[in-house]
């Protein structure tokens, strides 16, 4: 009885233990007329209750059909229930990924941006153009790069200028 789901599988079933309350004990009598060999009294018997066993046997499909089709019901919701997840999954799945790309790009911006900056300063340095400084003031590795290039032109700058102050000196 546990696991009556619906009203109809109920009622169903409750029909089915009344035909069984009918016809069990009725049967019980054909078989123990069978037992004490009195073959056409329970043969005679048996005919009297066959409307009675015809109606124990509607209650059993009528039964299975009512579970049957509680069965499909809950198969046909669990399958719906399970393809919304799925498309629900991939709406999440796809907003990650759109995110994580989104991300990326930050990281990326954040990383190429100084590197950027400094091989700027240095085609810059290449050129003579000692003035240019990448002044970038982070503590991680290409923070200390641009400092040391920056040193590097301070340097460089100063040798330089000093060298042509001392030949414009004479």
């Amino acid at each position: 009885e546990k696991t009556l789901v619906t009203s109809e599988v109920k009622k169903q079933y409750d029909i089915f233990v009344e035909a069984r309350k009918a016809y069990g004990p009725e049967l019980d009598k054909v078989i123990e007329l069978a037992t004490a060999n009195k073959k056409d009294e329970a043969i005679a018997k048996n005919n009297q209750n066959t409307q009675l066993g015809q109606a124990e046997e509607n209650a059993i499909k009528n039964l299975i059909s009512a579970t049957t089709n509680a069965a499909n019901e809950k198969s046909d919701l669990n399958s719906k229930t399970a393809h919304t997840t799925i498309n629900i999954m991939l709406v999440v799945i796809v907003f990650v990924m759109i995110i994580s790309i989104l991300i990326g790009l930050y990281i990326s911006g954040l990383i190429t941006k100084p590197l950027k900056k400094v091989l700027y300063i240095i085609e810059e340095m290449s050129k003579g153009h000692l003035s240019e400084r990448a002044n970038i003031n982070t503590n991680d590795e290409v923070g200390q790069m641009s400092k040391a290039m920056d040193s590097f032109a301070d340097n460089l700058q100063a040798n330089v200028v000093g060298a042509m102050n001392k030949i414009a000196a004479g």
